[in-house]
């Protein structure tokens, strides 16, 4: 009878403190706040997202084939890419030394981002070619 209990206990307490679930925004949500693709090449994805009073900010990077990223980068028209040399101060939300001192490429446009306020927003896209071994590092964010 004890170890019903115990086993009853345990349950309620799983379900109270959230263990039914994840209610944090996934790689797929970050992506379609900033209304971009996450390729099925994609790798190592990852993502934040922050809401607050000012809007909804995004951080998403993930890799992909390095023979793909102009390919893939060429679905954003709106967005005209730079080259850059040396470090990129903002390329990572998430922290890679792989990423340091490569050349990059970046660039922004202007969306609307759907966070039930309707905020204009600079979308930013980095590429970090070769940035790992034989892929590219694609980051995205909005400010």
């Amino acid at each position: 009878m004890r170890r019903a209990i115990a086993a009853i206990v345990a349950a309620v307490a799983v379900l109270l403190l959230g263990g039914c679930g994840d209610d944090s925004p996934t790689p797929a949500d970050a992506a379609e706040i900033i209304q971009v693709d996450v390729p099925a090449s994609a790798q190592n994805v990852q993502s934040a997202v922050d809401s607050g009073r000012d809007g909804t900010f995004v951080n998403l990077e993930f890799t992909i084939p390095t023979d793909q990223w102009t390919q893939y980068a060429a679905n954003y028209p709106t967005i005209s890419l730079t080259r850059n040399k040396g470090s990129c101060v903002e390329c990572s939300h998430f922290s890679r030394e792989e990423k340091l001192g490569k050349p990059y490429y970046h660039g922004s446009d202007e969306i609307v981002v759907d966070d039930n306020g309707g905020h204009s927003s600079q979308r930013k896209l980095i590429a970090i070619p070769d940035g790992a071994t034989n892929r590219t590092w694609i980051v995205w964010s909005n400010s």
